[in-house]
């Protein structure tokens, strides 16, 4: 009789995380959501050491000291220890091109060239005390870099410089509802910096004349964001779970806006310019729903898999302003799968396959006005992690994320249409110690 009632209890929380999960996608699709510029794509920095290697696949998974609490913070009182922190360092290479400038297939052989942008994406403490537990959670969930030529033809340079990242740093707390199921939630600072540099010169008239435009945007801004999940263990081998992320608080949005505009052609030649500071931005986060399943045989393997849906919006970045950009995201689904395996007690390696679809609206063919790029991409991850004693790990790897699409620059004084490809190399460095 006791069976038979945990195995009705067990279909019962199955269908409950089923429900929630597909219902929150529905809301979705009717209550449009803000998100900030920082996210063109989600997944360019994989956030923790274990979850990095099995491709993000980790919302009902545990073992990770250093994502837990972003991924699901009912995961938490899951954790064997009384303490456990760690500290996960990614190393980035961009390959990022618009245009006919560089041929997809060979940024794969420029791996080797330029340098590294060092990234602590993230670390994290764990205290348990019996079915409780606490976390610390400090995060760079997101990095995009860019600074080069967009065009260099027809007496025409363009330029474009793009460095948006941000700062998490939260504390979660998981407690255990029954022997079978834990929930958990987490809140998290967020600080946002982005700064974009767009410059456009032409030369005319054999050179006598210039048309030259730039726009430089700065924004900072700061959140708190709530994260809430619940794992429910099915068996011995099998778990599920699901986690959401709510809209943010908004604390404070403040920007910068600087232009100017030279044109020595016709009778009308002259310069103008226009400088603001202080201005007020229309910044927020996405929601993220996230789905995971979890098997661990009993040789030793792992398989994970994560089903993550994030929510629409539209805004503009500054407001009320003529000069703002408008930002229009769309629902998008990103899929995970990971597995690792335990080659002995001192070695695990890890690997993992997912998406990083764009969050944008396709890009169209109209040069009146800006729209952001709009790049889907795709990829893979791999790391081992070595146990040098009971207490201390080493996890060394990496993942690598690429795609092609289209993004639309500022090019002989028109918003044109371009081919953008972009591939992230990461190198990823991790030490966690248990006590």
């Amino acid at each position: 009789m006791v069976n038979t009632w945990l195995f009705f209890y067990d279909i019962l929380m199955l269908k409950l995380l089923l429900s929630i999960f597909f219902f929150a996608i529905y809301l979705f699709y009717v209550f449009p959501h803000n998100a900030h510029a920082a996210y063109s794509n989600y997944n360019s920095v994989m956030v923790g050491d274990r979850a990095a290697g099995m491709g993000g696949a980790f919302t009902a998974m545990t073992g990770d000291p250093a994502g837990i609490i972003y991924y699901n913070p009912a995961n938490l009182s899951l954790m064997k220890g009384n303490s456990l922190s760690a500290a996960v360092s990614v190393y980035h290479k961009y390959d990022s091109s618009f245009g006919d400038q560089d041929s997809f297939e060979d940024s794969t052989k420029r791996i080797n060239q330029g340098s590294f942008k060092s990234i602590p994406a993230s670390s994290g403490s764990i205290l348990s005390f019996g079915h409780f537990a606490f976390g610390l959670s400090i995060l760079v969930p997101d990095y995009n870099f860019y600074q080069g030529e967009v065009n260099n033809q027809n007496d025409n340079i363009s330029t474009f410089q793009k460095l948006d990242q941000s700062l998490w740093v939260g504390v979660g707390f998981g407690k255990n509802w029954t022997e079978d199921t834990s929930w958990g939630f987490s809140v998290y600072y967020t600080a946002l910096d982005a700064q974009i540099n767009t410059r456009d010169q032409s030369s005319l008239n054999s050179g006598t004349d210039t048309k030259q435009i730039v726009d430089e945007r700065s924004i900072t801004n700061n959140s708190l964001l709530y994260i809430a999940g619940i794992t429910h263990k099915l068996n011995d081998s099998w778990k599920i779970a699901a986690s959401y992320r709510f809209n943010p608080i908004e604390i404070s949005g403040k920007g910068s806006y600087y232009s100017s505009s030279i044109d020595t052609t016709g009778s009308n030649d002259g310069a103008t310019q226009l400088f603001e500071k202080s201005v007020d931005t229309d910044q927020a986060i996405p929601t993220r729903l996230a789905l995971g399943v979890s098997y661990e045989s009993a040789s030793k393997s792992v398989f994970s898999f994560d089903l993550v849906s994030y929510g629409a919006g539209n805004f503009q970045d500054f407001q009320d302003k003529d000069y703002s950009r408008n930002y229009k995201y769309v629902n998008i689904v990103n899929v995970h799968l990971g597995y690792e395996y335990f080659v002995n007690p001192q070695v695990k390696i890890r690997t993992g396959l997912y998406s990083n679809l764009s969050s944008h609206q396709e890009v169209d063919e109209d040069t009146s006005y800006w729209q952001p790029e709009h790049i889907d991409m795709w990829g893979f991850s791999a790391n081992a992690a070595v146990f040098t004693s009971d207490k201390a790990s080493f996890t060394f790897g990496g993942y690598y994320t690429g795609g092609t699409g289209y993004a639309k620059h500022l090019i002989e004084n028109s918003y044109q249409k371009v081919e953008a490809k972009r591939n992230i190399f990461s190198m990823l460095i991790s030490s966690a110690y248990y006590f």
